[in-house]
């Protein structure tokens, strides 16, 4: 004997034997009653054999009924999962982004989310880049990234006619020498590193690492000498 049913009459087996009623399995299904019985007899008529039997409450399983809706559970998962599949298929995100960050990220916050992304969404190619924030800024205006982690003050003049979102951030510190007047003195105020000596990065193409902006262009801001180091120098410029 084949076994001949479709899956409409296996979802209305299980509907019944879930709610214990043809009127119940029919308003969760969104069939008409009739429509409920004639799946069943269907169902009756492939299996050759009773599937349920009035109860004091509604309806109840025969033995042949517990026995096809043991099966049809299966049945009924493999589809649902099968429909899952074949609509992820269509939904899938494919391509390739270009990913600025500045140096530091490359450490821990872009190589954790990219792994992430490879689990999530693993036909998206990325291309990532060490820039500065000034020459990722410049890179996102002239379309040459997709996405940048920058390093810049919100609301500043520099985040004009860009989409931003704020990501997690962890305390700034200040780095000094042991000996130094500041060392273990607790929390910084920015006036309290007035007049002192800096080091910073010059990134990209000669551009700072760091992101300080427009404030970068006022007159008190001058990049130093060099320190001796590749791609480094002292700010305020160190004494001849």
């Amino acid at each position: 004997m084949t076994l001949d049913v479709s899956s409409p009459a296996l979802r209305s087996l299980r509907a019944i034997a879930e709610s214990g009623s043809f009127t119940a399995a029919a308003e969760r299904l969104g069939y008409t009653q009739s429509a409920v019985s004639k799946q069943v007899r269907a169902l009756e008529t492939a299996a050759g054999a009773t599937l349920f039997v009035r109860a004091p409450r509604g309806v109840a399983l025969t033995a042949a009924g517990r026995a096809l809706l043991q099966r049809a559970e299966v049945v009924l998962d493999q589809l649902d999962a099968a429909e899952q599949d074949i609509a992820a298929l269509g939904a899938r995100v494919g391509g390739r982004v270009a990913l600025g960050g500045f140096p530091t990220t490359a450490v821990d916050l872009v190589p954790r989310a990219l792994a992430l992304l490879r689990t999530s969404t693993p036909d998206v190619d990325v291309d990532f880049r060490q820039l500065s924030t000034p020459a990722q800024l410049r890179q996102l205006r002239s379309g040459r990234l997709d996405l940048g982690v920058v390093a810049v003050n919100p609301g500043s003049a520099d985040l004009d006619g860009l989409a931003t979102a704020p990501l997690p951030s962890g305390p700034l510190l200040v780095a000094v020498p042991a000996g130094h007047r500041l060392a273990g003195t607790g929390p910084v105020a920015p006036a309290d590193l007035a007049g002192e000596r800096w080091v910073v990065g010059q990134g990209e193409a000669g551009s700072p690492s760091s992101a300080c902006g427009r404030d970068c262009r006022r007159p008190t801001w001058r990049r130093g000498r060099g320190t001796g180091r590749p791609g480094w120098a002292t700010w305020p410029p160190a004494s001849a």
